[in-house]
């Protein structure tokens, strides 16, 4: 019984303290009513060890234990830069719309608004924006506002202080209450002589002064690269009180690989949630899951999943797990773009090949594209592309694993535009 509560215990932390959450829908990079959960600080800063030129995530998609499941769809503009995510939900009969996020920039290509809209019967509702304004290149302030009766209202900011090293040392939250600016919560990082962060503290505006609520500590293996652990703590009026608890597992490219939650319970650490991670060759997450910790042994459950997509938008799900699917971009140059004026398949390279070919195709506006593989009767062998792409030059690769030589054939569909060709597989 203990081990129910304490798992309960967990999630309910995780929705008090983490972004607007709840069963299969995301966590959202901004929102007033947050006060960080122990997760917004797990997400590594994953950098591309690839050749490519350029790669992007296309789409999430999560699915629960109980089999619900719930997508990300992105579009980006020509500087590859994320214009619109639209969120759906799956119930058995199909994809429904939920919410959806727009979102402008300046010619610097630094985010100044950011519009989320909710699907409302036949139509998106407005429901809050978020303007970004800037000092020296560095985010200086983020203001929220809600869609009340026709008109946006202020709800929270959060203004940005950096240190010499230009990492993030203050962030200040105030709340908008009868027409002034108050005082909420200030985060303050504390960092290493290696630049590494150690600590946050986090405290509540109470009575005129600032109020010790929460702390989180950092700990990191020998290299003081990989994270190796961080504690949870809260203050009691008197000192601080261990209340969660993760240890990480990092592979050979600094990936986290593996994430154990621990709960402090009545003077010891019990297991919580596990979470797993894997890896594309570009060191970007592939995928995740989660089991929970229920009568002494690990079950698949639904917890809480936090990770970056490339541009650095956070994205996570109370979920059993996730996947995610890129785009290898074969350029982003933008004058290369612009003269993409129609649809193209190109022929597989090399051709025969083995073990797997490249395929090119050109995009010239955003649509959802289809490219599947087939053997010479018709049947079906694989599907190599099935997302919502935005314009731009793309490749695609197939893997024959254990098929047998001959000729096989790829479609390519998009809107009214439909190519196919053959390919050669010589073993």
């Amino acid at each position: 019984m203990k081990t129910i509560i304490n798992y309960i215990f967990s999630i309910f932390l995780s929705i008090i303290c983490s972004s607007l959450i709840f069963a299969q829908s995301p966590y959202f990079r901004n929102n007033p009513n947050r006060l960080y959960s122990i997760t917004d600080f797990l997400i590594s800063d994953y950098e591309s060890k690839s050749s490519l030129d350029f790669i992007r995530m296309d789409s999430l998609i999560s699915t629960s234990v109980q089999g619900t499941s719930s997508k990300f769809l992105f579009q980006y503009n020509e500087n590859n830069k994320i214009t619109e995510w639209l969120y759906l939900f799956n119930i058995g009969s199909g994809w429904y719309n939920s919410l959806k996020n727009n979102l402008y920039y300046d010619v610097q290509n630094n985010l100044i608004t950011e519009i989320n809209l909710g699907w409302s019967i036949n139509d998106w509702d407005s429901l809050y924006r978020i303007n970004y304004s800037y000092e020296k290149g560095m985010l200086s302030q983020s203001v929220f506002q809600s869609y009340n009766n026709n008109s946006w209202e202020n709800s929270t900011r959060d203004n940005y202080v950096y240190d010499t090293n230009q990492n993030l040392s203050n962030t200040l939250t105030e709340s908008w209450i009868n027409n002034n600016w108050q005082n909420r919560w200030l985060i303050t990082n504390y960092y290493s002589l290696q630049n590494k962060r150690d600590s946050i503290l986090f405290q509540t505006w109470l009575n005129g002064d600032w109020q010790n609520n929460k702390k989180t500590v950092f700990y990191y293996s020998e290299n003081q690269i990989d994270l190796d652990s961080l504690v949870a703590k809260s203050w009691n009026g008197i000192s601080w009180i261990d209340f969660l608890k993760l240890e990480v597992v990092n592979d050979a490219n600094h990936n986290q690989i593996e994430q154990l939650e621990k709960i402090w319970d009545f003077g010891g650490w019990v297991n919580s949630i596990k979470r797993f991670f894997s890896y594309n060759e570009a060191n970007y997450i592939k995928s995740a899951n989660c089991e929970i910790w229920y009568n002494n042994q690990w079950i698949n459950g639904d917890g809480d999943i936090v990770f970056k997509n490339p541009d650095g938008f956070i994205v996570g799900f109370i979920t059993n797990n996730i996947s995610a699917y890129y785009s290898n971009i074969v350029s982003i140059d933008e004058n290369e773009n612009i003269g993409i004026s129609d649809y193209s398949l190109s022929q597989n390279y090399p051709n025969p090949f083995n073990p797997s070919a490249l395929i090119e195709y050109k995009i010239p506006k955003s649509n959802f594209v289809e490219i599947k593989v087939y053997d010479v009767l018709g049947k079906e062998i694989a599907t190599l592309v099935d997302e919502y792409k935005s314009k731009g030059i793309y490749k695609a690769q197939f893997n024959t694993n254990n098929l047998p030589s001959g000729v096989y054939i790829y479609r390519m569909k998009a809107g009214s535009f439909s190519e196919t060709k053959k390919m050669i597989l010589m073993r």
